[in-house]
């Protein structure tokens, strides 16, 4: 990632360029493996524990992954906001007023 390659673009001329890392879009179980952080409840294995985790971009200059993760907003909004709460609260309600469907 230090060196340029000279490439031929779409357009038919050579440049010169340098690769590089972007934006990372993960939900939330992603980044954490990503990162190779530990998430409020869950447990590490003690696998884990003997060796020490570092992210693929370790050894990558000018790419660090705390600073590449982006949220997926739009995952977790609707997810959180509209199917894990609304769903779930019409659900309910619809079976305490019509009764389960067989």
């Amino acid at each position: 990632m230090n060196n340029c390659d000279v490439v031929r673009c779409a357009d038919g001329y050579y440049r010169r360029v340098v690769y590089g890392f972007g934006p990372y879009i993960a939900d939330y179980p992603g980044q954490v493996l990503l990162a190779c952080t530990v998430s409020p409840g869950l447990y590490t294995c003690r696998i884990a524990e003997l060796f020490v985790l570092q992210p693929f971009t370790a050894y990558f200059p000018r790419a660090d992954i705390h600073e590449l993760l982006t949220p997926d907003l739009l995952h977790q909004k609707v997810k959180g906001t509209f199917q894990d709460h609304l769903v779930t609260w019409v659900e309910e309600y619809l079976g305490n007023v019509h009764g389960k469907a067989g």
